[in-house]
């Protein structure tokens, strides 16, 4: 466990130092620097917090290859397809559908065709966690 406090390191000095306890043992900061540490340290555990959260909130993404995304598209009925422009110059297009709780991912540079009654929903940009 982590425990933050502040100390003279020594008398007669004016600048307090931040000591940190990390089980049992201290570490010593200098009280400029700590903040520029404490800052990126707090950055990045939010970072891979997000990122975290991220995952676990959108479940399992499964990538395909456009030839078997097809091939899952074709065992649906009425499927809901987000689709969104992707890479450089927007030369490729991303695919998500939506089956059986899982969610299905593809990237292609040819244009898919779509079952009939699919729903599609055209986005700006799709996110998927790494």
């Amino acid at each position: 466990m982590l425990h933050a406090g502040y100390r003279r390191p020594c008398t007669g000095t004016a600048f307090m130092s931040i000591v940190y306890t990390v089980d049992g043992g201290q570490i010593w900061v200098d009280p400029i620097m700590s903040a520029a540490v404490l800052a990126i340290t707090g950055s990045t555990t939010a970072a891979a917090a997000a990122m975290a959260n991220a995952v676990k909130a959108s479940g399992a993404i499964i990538r395909l290859d456009p030839e078997e995304f097809s091939k899952v598209l074709s065992r649906t009925t009425e499927p809901l397809i987000v689709i969104s422009p992707s890479g450089f110059k927007k030369r490729k297009t991303q695919y998500l559908l939506s089956w059986k709780g899982f969610v299905f991912h593809c990237i292609s540079t040819e244009q898919m065709s779509f079952p009939k009654g699919a729903e599609i929903i055209a986005a700006k940009k799709i996110w998927i966690p790494s």
